[in-house]
């Protein structure tokens, strides 16, 4: 029985994904953002990276419209997988009609011995960058371009200074100080913002929700019974 109830907590596990918004455009408007017509988030401003959001896998509309104005400024239709993590993130120069959604998939699968992190360019007039740790540390990515994203890199724990570089060259456009990356941690860190206004770097923890993470724990203490179970069995 406790076998049948665990299988059915998976294959629910598997009928759900996690979506979360990034407004990453420096000069669009707050807006409001509604997934299959109902508003999801409201007023969500400029480098703000909402939670997440369950939904079923499949097909779903999301809209974004100046806040209090029904108007979408940005309507699509995008497909989630089952048992995945998405960033929905807002791209581009606003006031040249460049706003491009991107959708990227988010690992929320920490590890045990190390942390994970990866970087994010959303600056539209910074240069692709390399990025490295300051004072003569390692280049960790090279020729990151706008709207790309590394894939998760796997890091020691510590606190690090990090510059990202004008690909190629010595030149820093941007620089983080005592940067803490903790085991068992996963983070995004965008760079954000302009280069003839503020450059930003902002790390924001890539997390579960917290129905997801009930979910983890369900169904980590059904296995658990059924381990026990089966142990009792053989004696």
């Amino acid at each position: 029985m406790l076998f049948v109830v665990a299988l059915g907590q998976v294959a629910l596990a598997a009928e759900f994904s996690q979506m979360r918004i990034a407004h990453l455009s420096p000069d669009a408007p707050v807006v409001d953002v509604w997934v299959d017509g109902d508003l999801s988030w409201a007023d969500v401003d400029f480098d703000i990276i909402t939670g997440y959001l369950l939904l079923r896998a499949g097909e779903h509309r999301v809209q974004l419209s100046p806040a209090g104005n029904s108007e979408p400024i940005i309507d699509i239709l995008i497909t989630l997988e089952g048992q995945k993590a998405y960033t929905m993130a807002t791209l581009g120069p606003w006031d040249r009609g460049d706003l491009t959604p991107s959708l990227f998939v988010d690992d929320l699968s920490p590890s045990l011995l190390a942390a994970k992190v990866r970087f994010l360019h959303a600056s539209p007039d910074m240069p692709a960058v390399d990025v490295a740790i300051a004072g003569g540390g390692p280049v960790l990515y090279q020729n990151l371009a706008f709207g790309q994203a590394t894939g998760y890199l796997s890091m020691v724990p510590g606190r690090y200074d990090l510059e990202f570089r004008q690909t190629g060259t010595d030149t820093v456009v941007l620089s983080i100080s005592d940067f803490p990356l903790n085991r068992m941690t996963n983070c995004t860190v965008y760079t954000l913002g302009s280069m003839e206004t503020r450059l930003i770097a902002l790390p924001v923890a890539d997390m579960p929700s917290r129905v997801s993470i009930f979910s983890i724990w369900v169904g980590a203490l059904l296995w658990a019974a059924i381990v026990a179970w089966f142990i009792s069995t053989l004696k």
